[in-house]
């Protein structure tokens, strides 16, 4: 078991989402696979005690292609918001 705390470099290996045109009358999603590394800004979860919903906000070393990007006014950089499952590995 590896753990990822704040400051970490990490590689990131996730599915961003993406509407399309396609027939019928429900709203229909593509989807692409982005690996990307970066550092770990933030790691926050839904509850402080027993959170049931965790996510990691990662700062990355260059634009990512269809992510949704959030900016931090408390670091002052953009970050995207990834599922700890996404996250593929611990760099060095």
């Amino acid at each position: 078991m590896t753990y990822v705390t704040k400051g970490q470099r990490v590689r990131v290996s996730a599915l961003f989402a993406y509407p399309t045109a396609l027939a019928g009358a429900g709203l229909k999603f593509g989807a692409k696979l982005r690996e990307f590394d970066g550092v770990v800004r933030h790691v926050r979860g839904d509850h402080p005690v027993t959170p049931t919903k965790i996510r990691a906000w990662i700062e990355p070393d260059a634009p990512v292609d269809g992510a949704t990007v959030e900016y931090c006014d408390k670091c002052g950089v953009n970050e995207i918001v990834v599922d700890p499952g996404s996250i593929v590995a611990v760099l060095p």
